[in-house]
């Protein structure tokens, strides 16, 4: 019986409109700063894409510059030294430290392609974390409302068929009321004519059903007062769960905060 008070309590919470607004607002919510990441990190990749470029420029001004450099002193050096054997393997060597440094441009340039291609692969990987989790959001939320729209239809019909058996309960009250009245009034007319001397017997017979009415009268109160007494335990375990569910809200409410704010600081990383 608790755990079917617990769970009826549970789905009435999840029908309450106080809840539904909370849950519609946390979504929108949620939907305005996934747009605001969406854009942030939108414009992180535009200035990461323009960084590159600009430094692609910069790389081949600067080996350009060395190149027609060191093109300028080995025409330097060859015209110098045409006929000297001294200046021709100073020559050689010019050439080669030339070589060796086309060799370590060319290598520096592979490593930066590396680090840029490495960078954007990871820039790739959190957009999709990032993505898939705000998708997660977006079907626990859905998942949640679904659940509501089921406690709502199944509340409609509880509450369709409580007030059918209340109403039961009513007509069959009246009638039981309207039966009594007949039979008390058979009673004081038979009562009267025991009065009159009429017959003994009956009236002895007509005491003990009125104990009898007397004693269904009592019952009856006392089932209502039983019914008034659990009336008043089922208003305080209503609070009592309404105060629950305020809980569990506010940290529904932190916990998709703190997500968001994660999903942040991931981006800015990024």
């Amino acid at each position: 019986e608790s755990r079917r008070g617990t769970q009826n309590s549970l789905q009435n919470w999840l029908k309450d409109p106080l809840v539904v607004q909370r849950a519609q607002s946390a979504s929108a919510r949620l939907q305005r700063e996934k747009q605001k990441l969406q854009d942030r990190f939108k414009q992180h990749e535009e200035e990461f894409h323009r960084v590159v470029r600009l430094k692609q420029k910069e790389m081949e001004r600067q080996k350009a510059a060395e190149t027609k450099g060191a093109e300028a002193q080995l025409h330097q050096i060859s015209k110098i030294s045409h006929h000297d054997a001294r200046q021709r393997e100073a020559h050689q060597r010019a050439k080669e430290l030339i070589k060796s440094r086309s060799q370590q441009e060319a290598a520096k340039s592979a490593e930066r392609e590396r680090i840029l291609k490495r960078n954007a692969d990871i820039v790739e990987q959190r957009r999709e974390e990032l993505e898939k989790r705000s998708q997660e959001e977006a079907d626990r939320l859905q998942h949640w409302q679904k659940l509501q729209e089921e406690d709502r239809e199944r509340k409609r019909c509880e509450s369709k068929a409580k007030f059918a058996c209340q109403r039961k309960a009513l007509e069959e009250r009246k009638e039981l009321q309207n039966k009594q009245r007949e039979e008390l009034r058979h009673i004081s007319d038979q009562r009267i004519d025991c009065i009159r001397g009429k017959n003994e017997e009956l009236l002895q017979g007509h005491k003990t059903r009125l104990r009898q009415l007397n004693q269904c009268k009592l019952e009856k109160a006392m089932e209502a007062r039983r019914q008034q007494e659990e009336d008043m335990e089922d208003l305080r375990v209503r609070q009592y769960l309404k105060q629950w569910e305020h809980d569990v809200v506010e940290k529904e409410i932190k916990r998709i905060r703190s997500n968001i704010e994660r999903a942040r600081l991931h981006k800015e990383n990024a």
